[in-house]
C-alpha cells in the first residue's frame, strides 16, 4: 500500500469554501441592495414612516422588535400543534416571519443611511431615499460581519415595521417623518 497526504486536498477545499462563502456573501448583499432600492422606490412613504419610528422611539422599537422575534415562533408552534392550524403555522414560521424580519433589516439600514447622510436635516416624506438606502445597506452589510450587529439591526427594523403596521391597521395616525417646509411662492 501507499500513504496519501490529504493536507493539500484539505487546503484546496478550504480555499474553495472561502471563495464560495465570499461569493454567497456578495450575492446576498447585491440582492438585499436591490430589494432595498425597490422598497425605496415603491414604498417611500411607508419606509419614511418606519424610519421615523426608529428615530423617535428607539426603546419601544427595540422592545417590540424583541417581542416580534419571540412571539411569532411560539404562536406558529401552537398553531402547528392543533393540526387545523398547521398551514397557517407553517406559513407564519417559514414565510411571513422571515419576510417581515428581512424587510425590517432593510428599513433599519435605510434609517442608518438617512441618519448618516442627513443628520439634523428634515426629510421630505415624498422623496425616494435611494442614496440613504444604498449607503445604509452598504454600511449595515459591512458592519454586519460582526455577527451580533445584523441581529440588532434586524430587531430595530422589525420593531419599526411592526409598530408602523400596527398603527396603520389600528386606524391610528402613524408617525410621520419631519417634513421639510417648501418656500413660499414669489409674487
Amino acid at each position: 500500500g501507499s500513504v496519501n497526504d490529504l493536507a493539500g486536498d484539505v487546503a484546496t477545499f478550504g480555499v474553495f469554501l472561502g471563495f464560495a462563502a465570499l461569493a454567497i456573501w456578495l450575492g446576498v448583499g447585491i440582492a438585499t441592495l436591490i430589494v432595498g432600492l425597490l422598497a425605496a422606490g415603491l414604498a417611500a412613504r411607508q419606509v419614511h414612516t418606519a424610519t421615523a419610528i426608529n428615530g423617535r422611539e428607539p426603546g419601544k422599537t427595540f422592545l417590540v422588535g424583541l417581542l416580534a422575534v419571540i412571539v411569532p415562533p411560539i404562536l406558529a408552534v401552537i398553531a402547528i400543534a392543533t393540526i387545523i392550524g398547521l398551514p397557517a403555522g407553517l406559513g407564519l414560521l417559514l414565510v411571513v416571519w422571515p419576510m417581515v424580519a428581512f424587510i425590517g433589516y432593510v428599513v433599519a439600514a435605510i434609517w442608518l443611511g438617512e441618519w448618516l447622510l442627513r443628520r439634523g436635516q428634515r426629510i421630505d416624506p415624498d422623496a425616494r431615499p435611494y442614496a440613504a438606502t444604498t449607503v445604509g445597506l452598504l454600511v449595515a452589510f459591512v458592519i454586519g460581519l460582526i455577527p451580533i450587529v445584523t441581529a440588532v439591526v434586524s430587531i430595530f427594523g422589525l420593531g419599526a415595521v411592526v409598530l408602523a403596521a400596527w398603527r396603520t391597521l389600528a386606524g391610528g395616525r402613524p408617525v410621520q417623518p419631519a417634513v421639510q417646509p417648501h418656500p413660499a411662492p414669489v409674487a
